[in-house]
């Protein structure tokens, strides 16, 4: 029996499992370079980072960009470029008129008004199309020449101008009319109106007179000028004003 316990006591020896050594591993060696994470006391200042350049050397890279000064967005970069192609108009302001052009004016629209092949019924653009021409030729070619440049449309707003001012000269001269005089009968203020009214008829024959007189000799320098030392455009203008002249009824 004793035997066999032995027996089996090896057996059991050899089939056991070898027996494990555990090995505790060693620490990491500590680095003496290894930032620390222990805040700052509220006394301490933490260091601050330097200052970041945002704006490029030109001189060694031109064409750099400086993003203090360049919009970097989009729409600013769209803003400034239409800031920038905006072009402002400036008005051009001419001189004022003189007396020779409103005279002119103003007799060119008489003539252009009362002519009886048109009158003054016609359509606007047609019509300040004739006076424009009319303008021009007379001060060119006129009795009285003069140097002008007036545009159509300047000449109807000068036009709507003179009518303006008549307006306002009619309306003050009306309600002084109206007016009653203090120590005048109805009889002194008919006799009053009666000779106002022979003094504008009087005024009125010789302004057309004058007219008249201003005309002829203004026809009369056209039918007598020498067309041998003229342009072809002045020629022809005093050939049609001739022509004109001529068909014209006494």
């Amino acid at each position: 029996m004793t035997g066999a316990r032995n027996l089996l006591d090896d057996l059991s020896a050899e089939r056991a499992p070898p027996s494990m050594h555990f090995h505790r591993a060693a620490p990491p060696p500590t680095c003496s370079t290894m930032p620390t994470t222990v805040p700052y006391r509220s006394t301490e200042q933490a260091p601050q980072p330097p200052p970041v350049d945002t704006e490029e050397d030109t001189t060694g890279h031109p064409g750099s960009l400086n993003i203090e000064e360049e919009p970097l967005f989009a729409e600013e970069l769209i803003q400034a470029a239409a800031a920038q192609a905006r072009v402002r108009r400036v008005s051009k302001r001419t001189n004022n008129y003189t007396v020779q052009e409103d005279k002119m004016l103003v007799d060119a629209w008489l003539t252009i008004g009362q002519d009886a092949s048109t009158g003054a019924e016609q359509k606007g653009t047609a019509f300040w199309r004739r006076i424009y021409v009319y303008f021009h030729e007379h001060q060119k070619y006129g009795h009285e020449a003069f140097e002008t440049d007036r545009s159509d449309i300047s000449l109807q707003k000068r036009w709507g101008v003179i009518q303006t001012e008549c307006n306002k000269f009619q309306a003050a001269y009306d309600h002084v009319k109206r007016m009653p005089v203090s120590g005048m009968g109805m009889k002194d203020l008919r006799g009053l109106h009666e000779l106002i009214a022979m003094t504008r008829a009087k005024e009125v024959e010789l302004k057309a007179k004058e007219v008249e007189l201003k005309r002829q000799a203004e026809n009369n320098l056209i039918m007598n000028a020498d067309l041998s030392t003229m342009s072809d455009a002045k020629r022809a203008w005093f050939e049609k004003r001739r022509k004109e002249i001529l068909e014209r009824p006494n």
